[in-house]
């Protein structure tokens, strides 16, 4: 069967048949990788958030396969103004390890993120799990993670949140123990 063409992904991403879509190119990810994260990266349109989710579900499956683009996915987080491609980007960054070059710049957005009361939950919970996996790597960030988290449990006071972060700190307060 022949590769479908940037056009001819588009008008099915536009159709919405992203699950015939996903089934159709799971088997061969990297066959369609490239023109998703094109249509994803490029376009303001529902078909780039439509791109987003189905690069993002590939990925679940085959998590290597985000490698050659998280520096570009961290490098154009900062101008998505779409909630839901915001948060299957921030989805796919929190499954792969965080390039150093770009750990700071990812590691400032984020915490940006928890503070803004507009931002959804889901992207909230992102950006503690991004933070909580850059201080894996760099364990001199655990504490201020901690105190971000801390300070964003009393400025909000949703109970999923205050879950969250509290499972985030004692998992931090742990490992910084351990060391």
């Amino acid at each position: 069967m022949a590769i479908m063409t940037k056009e001819e992904l588009v008008s099915l991403l536009g159709s919405w048949e992203n699950l015939f879509l996903l089934n159709k190119i799971s088997p061969d990810p990297e066959e369609y990788l490239p023109l998703l994260m094109e249509i994803a990266l490029e376009g303001k349109d529902t078909s780039s958030w439509r791109a987003v989710w189905v690069a993002d579900k590939i990925m679940e499956q085959h998590p290597e396969v985000l490698l050659p683009w998280r520096e570009t996915i961290i490098g154009i987080l900062p101008r998505i103004r779409h909630g839901g491609k915001r948060r299957q980007l921030m989805r796919m960054l929190t499954r792969c390890e965080i390039p150093e070059s770009s750990a700071g710049m990812l590691f400032d957005y984020c915490q940006e993120r928890l503070f803004l009361s507009e931002e959804k939950v889901a992207v909230k919970v992102y950006a503690m799990d991004i933070l909580y996996n850059i201080s894996g790597q760099a364990p001199e960030l655990k504490q201020e993670v901690i105190q971000t988290l801390e300070q964003v449990a009393e400025q909000f006071q949703g109970a999923g949140i205050v879950a969250r972060i509290r499972k985030i700190i004692v998992r931090l307060r742990k490992e910084i123990h351990q060391r």
